[in-house]
């Protein structure tokens, strides 16, 4: 199973709908916030 699967499965189950442009757009975040927190520790660990 792949990300976008993984993202709209999981905001169903929240009662969310997301059109693929959305889905895309939150994928692209999640992309940005990894890349981050590499150098930055965003999510405080």
């Amino acid at each position: 199973m792949d990300i976008d699967n993984i993202l709209k499965l999981s905001l169903k189950e929240l009662g969310i709908n997301f059109s693929k442009a959305q889905v895309s757009l939150v994928k692209e975040y999640l992309n940005l916030v990894y890349k981050h927190n590499k150098k930055l520790n965003l999510v405080g660990t």
